[in-house]
């Protein structure tokens, strides 16, 4: 049996008959992740007037991905046909990588070429409408980070009022990297130097980090596909790092951005109360 076995949860299968060539539209509204990666199968069995439909020859399967920035990403599909079968023949596409790089509407068209007993035929068998949505959008805050309570403000008030420093400070780091293309890249938190060009391992003395509030690149074609931050109590940690991908059919030199928000560490003398960026 040509094509191939479906092997992921997020398999959504139908069937459709094809009498005088209609087309199945869903306008339930299909919910995917933004980063996720071949996290999606659409596919449909094959009928004309309740009978399975099987076919002569190889038949060519194409989506065709709408993606919310009204760019078209084309998608080589599969079949299953099985002439001793009562079913009809499967034909469904996986969802690429370039599908979930935007968040918001999209639509998916499922369109099969095939010889059958009208001789060939091309029929958009299936369209799909639906809404990608980013999971985990703005800074990001790790479990047991948080922001103290106004008991701890007071006490940490009173402990500056005799230093010269700030509360709170973010700082800026950045990490310069080159990814292939279509291909992915982990960035650590090694990678990541602040604007003197010392490490994000560094820290900044007398502070805590208390939470992620940038996490970006500059680069278009580039998307964060994942991170992980687990901060220490003196510094960022060796365990922040993100993975980026590459959507474009080269080579891409880029730049990360990381702001880390950091508060006065207690016991420590910094002074007055007020926020503050360090450089």
């Amino acid at each position: 049996m040509p094509g191939y076995f479906v092997d992921i949860s997020n398999a959504d299968i139908i069937d459709i008959d094809l009498t005088n060539g209609t087309v199945n539209r869903s306008f339930t509204d299909h919910v995917l992740c933004k980063g996720d990666v071949q996290a999606n199968y659409y596919g449909a069995r094959l009928y004309n007037n309740g009978e399975p439909i099987h076919v002569q020859g190889t038949p060519t399967v194409t989506g065709y991905f709408l993606r919310p920035d009204h760019n078209t990403v084309l998608l080589t599909g599969e079949f299953a046909d099985d002439a001793t079968s009562n079913q009809g023949m499967l034909v469904g596409v996986v969802l690429s990588q370039e599908c979930y790089a935007y968040a918001g509407q999209f639509q998916l068209a499922i369109v099969v070429t095939f010889t059958g007993a009208r001789g060939s035929q091309t029929e958009t068998v299936r369209v799909i409408d639906g809404t990608i949505i980013e999971t985990h959008p703005g800074g990001t805050v790790v479990p047991g980070n948080v922001l103290p309570g106004v008991d701890t403000l007071i006490e940490l008030i009173a402990e500056a009022q005799a230093g010269s420093g700030n509360l709170y400070k973010t700082k800026k780091y950045t990490a310069s990297y080159t990814v292939s293309a279509n291909d992915s890249k982990v960035i650590r938190a090694s990678d990541f130097t602040d604007a003197h060009g010392d490490p994000m391992t560094d820290g900044l003395t007398g502070y805590t980090p208390v939470a992620i509030s940038r996490l970006s690149t500059s680069n278009g074609n580039v998307s964060i596909i994942g991170a992980r931050v687990e901060m220490g109590d003196s510094n960022p940690g060796n365990t922040v790092m993100m993975t980026v991908a590459n959507m474009s059919g080269s080579s891409v030199t880029d730049t990360a951005y990381l702001d880390v928000l950091y508060i006065l560490s207690a016991g420590s003398n910094q002074g007055l109360i007020q926020g503050g960026t360090e450089t």
